[in-house]
């Protein structure tokens, strides 16, 4: 199938959301962004700290 025809199916089916209560389908929408967002810092904090790695050594565990 191609990518044309799924596009404007998911555009159409977001319109479809909006045109049920656009009052509902706005706050979703900025949930689920804000959650994109916040997916997105975490993971370049996680790349970040990956790659810098920790300031301290490590504490040495007995054996």
């Amino acid at each position: 199938m191609p990518r044309s025809v799924i596009y404007f199916g998911l555009l159409l089916f977001v319109a479809y959301l909006i045109s049920l209560d656009p009052n509902d389908a706005g706050t979703t929408a900025n949930d689920f962004f804000g959650w994109v967002g916040s997916m997105a810092s975490n993971g370049l904090d996680f790349i970040d700290s990956m790659v810098e790695g920790s300031k301290e050594p490590a504490p040495v565990q007995p054996r």
